[in-house]
């Protein structure tokens, strides 16, 4: 099951990085289907041990408060690296959770489409 949600993430980081994200109705329905296989394998995800993750000293992208009021560090995976998507921190709650992000520009620090924050011990993307 794990190779089988690799492929399938590598797929879907393959149809972004060659643009044809929603140029046919064919691509658009494919991405779909993808994040759909994405997200129903991440509903039982536990999250990330932010004890952890932290020891292994991640390189940290960027930080910005959002308008939670909450510090969020963007950091890169200590191990994979750029191969994993953006690990989305906050160090006042001590949690930390994979984005669903590859690239920093698509991720919103306050009051865009794709802000992300912590609500409930949950990692979110978009407060609007």
């Amino acid at each position: 099951m794990k190779f089988f949600s690799l492929i399938i993430k590598q797929l879907h980081k393959s149809l972004r990085n060659i643009h044809i994200y929603f140029d046919t109705p064919l691509a658009y329905e494919l991405e779909m289907n993808l994040l759909y296989i994405i997200k129903q394998q991440q509903i039982n995800k536990p999250m990330l041990n932010y004890t952890k993750l932290m020891s292994l000293n991640p390189t940290i992208y960027k930080t910005f408060t959002n308008s939670l009021d909450q510090l969020i560090l963007l950091v890169e995976h200590p191990l994979r690296g750029d191969e994993s998507p953006i690990i989305v921190v906050c160090e006042e709650l001590a949690l930390a959770d994979y984005s669903d992000f590859y690239e920093l520009g698509e991720i919103d620090e306050v009051g865009g489409e794709y802000e992300v924050c912590f609500i409930t011990n949950e990692l979110f993307h978009g407060l609007n």
